[in-house]
């Protein structure tokens, strides 16, 4: 049943990170444009959180030359939020978004004694300027491809669940929670309101992750992490009174009691990092390290993005806040860069798996791409004479051609890269398995157990190699033996500290139902993990050795109970001609 659970877990991460990915690329072209003006647009001001009066904010800075500027508006001008409709109030209260480029809002400023109504009209952002807007969406898509990742290719603990989820969560929640879209549709708003309190989520997860380390957890970290989950609620909480206040002005949306909050999140900060030191310091070996890098990872992503999610906003002028907001947006990339290195370094998930698709991605993307730009511009001067009809037609023609031959082009790219890039690892496996059924031909055991153990060392790099028998080398009740005659698996050893087998896998050798014995392997010479399918020859390879084995000791068997037979027949032939030759006195 818990496997089952975890399964639809596991499904149901990789359809989050699926949408969360298709709402990044949304993001991105709203950003940028697609052949269109960007209906993303800036002003060129920031504002304070609440002024001198209700329902009030302050101009804080004003960038030269900008939308802003050119309208006539002035650092102190105070602008009532309630002179605009629900969506303006929306796209204006976080961000400068504008539903498209060229849209005007007016705003109702007063200045001094003066009332004034300021039209202004948002213009794309200068990307040659603001470079650093772009990383920001591409940073949640390398977040969101690690949990995709490690919810896909790690095994599926609750360990490894719990990350995947803290990592789609925060992509998704910090998309919709900091302004990366300017949309015409109020409810598009109140949607990513909803979906920005996965932000507090994720950090409860985080602090969920840190519990997972150092079991059995003591009363002290279950009352941190719950006083944590309480502070998490009431930011939350905070956001969706927030969110109301926007829509409905029944409350005071630029209230301080409402935003920023600060504090609340400084407290639930300090409480996680308290649990994630706890459960660093809980864990033992080489939990302690995949905990300390991956904990260290998550705490460091989360401080800056809080810190400078809202130190923008207390910015003296608008160039420190350009600064601060490079580096909120740049944030973007420490958390993907942190956990490649702890998967490569922690083997939390299958390296070359990872690696091979990437390859596999890059090359058909770099092959579509390139057939896209020959095409449009070995036809682009016919195209230029056709209709606008008939140029749609072919192109879109074109996109249905590439489109129908996707499956053809990366069939041919994955094998091609399994022959260039892997194809020592392809060996490997394949001598594995030919092994596996070569040996039922060998008929002395010592001689079969010589050449596996060569086999397996020649072929995964193993550091150690051996064959264990119950009640000879290990005792048959031993946890490892147990787990193996149970469910007839390979067994990760490190996951059971009560055996006496030393290893990293073992891998039961079966015969007629039977645990004729294991097969052991140490960990990798390179640090790498076994790869699934590597763990899958090697299975294979073991079954048909347990099989060699248990033959070779049934003939053996028979070969002894028939001399016995003869040796007993001989002798009641010897006895009975004595008998007839001497009869008794």
């Amino acid at each position: 049943m818990k496997g089952q659970r975890r399964r639809i877990a596991r499904t149901v991460l990789l359809l989050l990170c699926a949408a969360t990915a298709g709402l990044i690329v949304v993001a991105f072209v709203d950003l940028v444009g697609l052949g269109t003006t960007p209906w993303f647009g800036q002003i060129g001001a920031t504002f304070s959180f609440s002024g001198p009066h209700p329902y009030e904010q302050v101009v804080t800075s004003i960038d030269r030359g900008y939308a802003a500027d050119r309208a006539g508006l002035r650092v102190g001008d105070l602008l009532d939020v309630r002179a605009n409709s629900a969506l303006e109030r929306w796209q204006w209260f976080d961000g400068f978004l504008t539903p498209m480029t060229g849209h005007t809002t007016t705003l109702a400023v007063t200045r001094g004694t003066r009332h004034l109504r300021v039209r202004i009209t948002p213009e794309p952002w200068d990307l040659r300027r603001y470079w650093y807007l772009w990383s920001g969406p591409v940073g949640m898509f390398f977040v969101t491809l690690m949990a995709a990742l490690i919810a896909w290719r790690a095994e599926p603990t609750k360990s490894n669940l719990t990350l995947a989820a803290a990592l789609v969560f925060f992509a998704l929640g910090a998309l919709c929670a900091t302004n990366n879209f300017a949309v015409p549709y109020l409810w598009f708003y109140v949607a990513l309101s909803v979906l920005g309190l996965l932000v507090p989520a994720a950090a409860a997860l985080w602090v969920l992750y840190a519990t997972t380390f150092g079991a059995p957890v003591s009363r002290a970290r279950r009352v941190i992490a719950v006083l944590c989950y309480c502070v998490l609620a009431v930011i939350a909480g905070c956001n969706v009174l927030q969110a109301l206040a926007f829509t409905t002005l029944w409350l005071d949306p630029t209230s301080r009691w409402l935003t920023p909050l600060v504090v609340p999140w400084a407290i639930a900060l300090a409480l996680a990092l308290t649990c994630s030191a706890l459960g660093i310091g809980a864990a033992r070996g080489a939990e302690r390290q995949r905990a300390a890098w991956s904990l260290a990872s998550i705490a460091a992503f989360f401080v800056i993005f809080i810190v400078f999610y809202y130190a923008p906003n207390y910015a003296p002028t608008y160039g420190v806040y350009a600064f601060e907001t490079a580096i909120f947006n740049i944030n973007f990339f420490t958390l993907p860069l942190l956990l490649v290195y702890v998967t490569l370094s922690r083997r939390l998930i299958d390296v070359g798996f990872v690696l091979n698709r990437a390859a596999v991605f890059t090359l058909v993307s770099a092959i579509i791409i390139g057939s896209f730009i020959v095409l449009e511009w070995s036809i682009g001067t016919w195209l230029t004479r056709t209709t606008r009809l008939t140029s749609s037609a072919i192109g879109l023609a074109i996109a249905m051609g590439l489109g129908l031959s996707l499956r053809f082009i990366h069939r041919h790219v994955d094998r091609f890269v399994d022959r260039v890039f892997f194809r020592k690892r392809h060996e490997d496996e394949a001598a594995l398995r030919r092994f596996a059924h070569e040996c039922a031909y060998i008929t002395d055991a010592a001689t079969l157990e010589q050449r596996t153990i060569a086999v397996v060392d020649r072929h995964t790099a193993s550091e150690s190699v051996e064959i264990v028998y119950p009640q000879i080398d290990v005792d048959e009740n031993d946890p490892a033996l147990t787990s193996l005659k149970a469910w007839g698996k390979p067994l990760d050893l490190r996951g059971v500290p009560e055996t006496a087998i030393r290893g990293e896998y073992a891998l039961p050798m079966i015969a007629r139902g039977v645990l004729v014995g294991a097969l052991v392997c140490g960990r990798k010479t390179n640090g790498e993990s076994f790869a699934p399918d590597e763990l899958d020859a090697l299975a294979a390879l073991a079954y048909g050795v347990g099989i060699a084995l248990d033959a070779i000791g049934v003939r053996s068997a028979n070969s002894t109970d028939s001399l016995r037979k003869a040796i007993e027949e001989m002798r009641d032939a010897i006895v009975g001609e004595l008998r007839t030759l001497a009869p008794p006195p």
